[in-house]
């Protein structure tokens, strides 16, 4: 061989290697990356969830078995889920047929420019009336005209309310609002919502809104029109999502939470509970209930597994104020579209071949056999 030719040769190598090198990662990237967008959507409900949602789980209502969980012990805002134990509180302490009188300040107590149903101050409206419209409309009047009659004063309210989150066993949760608007002290986690929520399926009286999916309110002294209301959970109307299965629910968001959602479902003689929260979008929150359930109902009871239960604290960092911690982002891996080892390992490889033909050829030219 021609000393130009081994000038060609060995340049060709050096190029071949270092194409190689430049190819491996991306092409490893690619197809991780297509692996990762196929692992959301399981055609088999016996693969394990992947959730868009920063949290979620699903759990036998019965049994309280946990089917599936993921990061169901970090705090997150719950935003109008927060509603569901405002129900358990006020049907415990209260009467449907109880009258009420809407108090004054109402406006200033829930804010401005959310979701109400307009309750006029000195009007009277049923605490029954009150709780369909909490759920239906997500009317956050609603929500404070309950706590101010239950708890006499929407503070004295909410103190019933932790106290029935920590015995139900909720007790890395803290609430300050009984309808979940934004408010950095009105935190809890997956787990602690599963528990009020399977409470919550557990009382025929609370089941009876929870499950609800239209409420005419009628017409006051003060409010001439009747109001008709739908549920708000596009699991249990007529939408994309419908599910016979999907008994009760409840949806949420506020600009601190993002999407969150609670929801039951029945099927085979089975109740589950399921909750997700930060949804990434409130498409994302159903399509992620949709998985949770359809693996939970796919799965045998199994005595052994981790159980929803009573007064057990399970953060190590319970005194941190939620605001001051930081959302957490998954670390990356060869399942969610890092470099695998192996190629981690040719493209080291590629890149050793590189250095040595190109030390090679330029010391070679160096002398001068190549020319």
């Amino acid at each position: 061989m021609k000393c130009g030719s081994l000038s060609r040769v060995a340049c060709a190598l050096a190029m071949a290697g270092l194409i190689a090198f430049m190819a491996l990662p991306a092409q490893a990237k690619s197809t991780s990356k297509e692996k990762s967008v196929e692992s959301t959507v399981s055609a088999d409900a016996n693969e394990q969830p992947v959730l868009q949602s920063t949290t979620g789980l699903v759990a036998d209502a019965d049994s309280g078995q946990i089917y599936y969980e993921k990061g169901m012990h970090t705090r997150m805002f719950p935003a109008s889920i927060t509603k569901i134990l405002t129900a358990l509180v006020s049907v415990e302490k209260g009467s449907p047929s109880d009258v009420v009188t809407v108090p004054q300040d109402v406006v200033q107590a829930q804010g401005k420019s959310v979701a109400n149903i307009a309750l006029v101050p000195g009007d009277t409206i049923t605490l029954e009336q009150l709780e369909y419209t909490m759920f239906l409309a997500s009317a956050n009047d609603s929500a404070v005209v309950i706590a101010d009659h239950i708890g006499g004063s929407v503070s004295g309210f909410v103190d019933m309310m932790n106290e029935k989150a920590a015995a139900l066993g909720a007790t890395d949760s803290h609430f300050s609002t009984p309808n979940g608007l934004p408010d950095p002290n009105n935190y809890t986690t997956a787990y602690d919502m599963a528990l009020i929520a399977r409470a919550a399926a557990q009382n025929p009286t609370v089941m009876r809104y929870f499950g609800a999916r239209t409420f005419t309110l009628p017409a006051s002294a003060l409010r001439k029109n009747a109001q008709t209301f739908t549920t708000l959970h596009k699991m249990m109307k007529k939408t994309a999502y419908y599910d016979a299965d999907v008994v009760a629910g409840k949806t949420g968001w506020e600009t601190m939470s993002g999407n969150t959602l609670v929801t039951i479902a029945k099927k085979n003689g089975r109740t589950l509970v399921a909750v997700v929260m930060n949804g990434v979008n409130s498409e994302a929150i159903y399509g992620d209930t949709q998985h949770l359930l359809n693996y939970a109902f796919a799965q045998p009871a199994n005595p052994a597994a981790e159980k929803l239960a009573f007064a057990q604290s399970k953060t190590a960092d319970i005194d941190v104020p939620l605001a001051a911690k930081p959302v957490q982002k998954p670390h990356t891996s060869s399942a969610d579209g890092g470099l695998m080892p192996e190629v981690l390992a040719v493209t080291c490889l590629g890149l050793l071949i590189c250095t040595l033909v190109a030390l090679v050829c330029w010391r070679v030219r160096r002398r001068g056999f190549l020319e």
